[in-house]
């Protein structure tokens, strides 16, 4: 089944570069030019979402903050693509909750690499719960469903 990237960025020969090289890998895109547009088509649940911080409307960073309130996206990987290059940038995205950061301008391959990683470590993490149906793991936290314990 393909997979659906949601890529966010104002600006539209981004859009069309990254759409082109993710097609061309395989995966499904729905694209969005602003933070409000983001929200909304987040909705059609994509695996994944690659997303610029500075944006009209909403920047990415309020975007991922609303994402990661809620229960129904808080699970999506985010990654930014940004122009913002400092370390104070690329922390405070980081510590937004984006699973990865990374500034532009970005070579496509290592793009399509770090899409496969963050979507393969969220399969990882949903296949360890479904195996060890009385065991789950979040982080370092163990919860034993069976005996109650943690």
């Amino acid at each position: 089944m393909k997979k659906t990237i949601l890529v966010v960025d104002d600006e539209k020969d981004i859009i069309d570069l990254l759409t082109y090289n993710l097609t061309k890998e395989g995966f499904s895109v729905l694209t969005a030019r602003d933070g409000k547009e983001a929200l909304e088509k987040v909705k059609q649940k994509p695996n994944l979402i690659v997303m610029d911080i500075m944006m009209p409307e909403m920047n990415g960073l309020q975007v991922l903050q609303e994402l990661k309130k809620e229960k129904m996206t808080s699970g999506i990987p985010v990654l930014l693509l940004t122009a913002k290059g400092t370390e104070t940038d690329e922390i405070v995205g980081l510590e937004v909750g984006a699973d990865d950061y990374i500034v532009k301008p970005v070579k496509i391959g290592k793009l399509i690499a770090r899409v496969h990683t963050a979507l393969r470590r969220k399969e990882q993490a949903a296949l360890q719960v479904s195996q060890q149906e009385d065991l789950i793991k979040i982080k370092e936290l163990e919860i034993n469903v069976q005996s109650y314990s943690a």
